[in-house]
């Protein structure tokens, strides 16, 4: 029996809206945080295109890094990089869930 793909570290799964009876837009997501813990994220906005953003928002700012300029792709990137300098690319490419094939460069 196989579950779902393991989430890498600072990165969120699919985000999945629902309209509420208030007529708002609640937004839900798992996210795995820099300590490999799993975590449901939620927001509520008008629009579900606000209520998608606020996850990946709430991401940033729970990891401290509210005050830069971070997207999720510079957060994995620099995952990544951090991962590959401890380990090799190899590693850094299956804990991100890259082929491995993408880490090597001929």
């Amino acid at each position: 029996m196989s579950g779902r793909d393991l989430l890498a570290i600072g990165t969120y799964g699919h985000i999945n809206t629902r309209r509420t009876t208030s007529g708002t837009v609640r937004a839900e997501a798992r996210y795995r945080d820099g300590h490999g813990t799993v975590r449901k994220v939620t927001a509520t906005a008008a629009t579900v295109r606000e209520a998608k953003q606020s996850p990946r928002i709430r991401c940033i700012a729970d990891a401290g890094l509210s005050d830069l300029k971070v997207t999720p792709h510079t957060f994995r990137r620099t995952a990544g990089t951090t991962i590959a300098r401890a380990t090799d690319a190899e590693t850094a490419a299956e804990v991100l869930g890259n082929s491995p094939k993408i880490a090597k460069k001929d």
